[in-house]
């Protein structure tokens, strides 16, 4: 997709702007997408989240946006009237978090990590360590590794039971990719967790009190609208 491109060479033009955290938000929601609450201020490299804040004429809005993907899920004014009003930062994360050191008072990953390679995974957590305010709280939710292994053997036990082979296709099938070019690295899962592997990093770049919580429950502000999705989900909170 053409649009692919355009994004990556604006998000390279930008790569070292730098920002001032606002004082009236509780944290910064990293990859936050289209779901960013008003107590958070987002980063995200969505090209759409870019398109949206330009002051460019709506119709012109409109037709580009109908060429994306994301018009067969939401309708152009769904989208618009959502995304308006977010104060959403347009910044790739590989470029590193873009604040100066311990200026930011809580951050916020919801299913993002598991997209970036384990190297890019451990790059990403020592910035946010690092622009974290002292006793600020990184909170991650990301895919189970446990969880997914324990599918994995159902799965498997019962393909060894009743030899039905439909379960386990999934793990020993892949999707051929024949536009490389245009292809979204970021849309496939690179790295999987466990609480046990998470905690082993964040205790290396100089976390503590590294805490396995439940869906909707942890010392992050406002972390029932925070939390949007349970799916299988690893909760972890870690204290600069």
């Amino acid at each position: 997709m053409l649009y692919i491109l355009i994004n990556d060479y604006i998000l390279k033009v930008k790569k070292n702007k730098k920002y001032s955290f606002p004082e009236n938000r509780g944290g910064l929601d990293i990859g936050c997408g289209y779901n960013l609450i008003d107590s958070f201020i987002g980063l995200d490299g969505n090209f759409l989240i870019y398109l949206m804040k330009k002051k460019l004429p709506r119709i012109i809005k409109e037709k580009i946006y109908n060429k994306t993907s994301t018009s067969k899920i939401f309708p152009f004014e769904n989208f618009f009237e959502v995304i308006l009003p977010k104060k959403i930062i347009h910044h790739k994360i590989l470029f590193g978090i873009p604040f100066e050191n311990c200026t930011v008072p809580n951050i916020f990953t919801s299913h993002f990590i598991e997209h970036l390679t384990k190297e890019q995974g451990e790059k990403f957590l020592e910035e946010c360590y690092r622009v974290l305010k002292i006793k600020g709280i990184l909170r991650i939710v990301c895919p189970d590794l446990d969880k997914e292994i324990a599918i994995i053997k159902k799965d498997l036990i019962k393909y060894q039971q009743d030899r039905i082979s439909e379960p386990v296709q999934k793990y020993v099938t892949t999707e051929i990719i024949t536009n490389t070019k245009n292809y979204n690295k970021f849309s496939s899962h690179r790295h999987s967790y466990s609480f046990e592997e998470l905690k082993s990093i964040l205790l290396k770049i100089g976390f503590k009190d590294i805490v396995q919580h439940k869906y909707q429950s942890g010392k992050i502000p406002y972390v029932k609208e925070l939390d949007r999705t349970k799916r299988l989900s690893l909760f972890l909170e870690a204290i600069k």
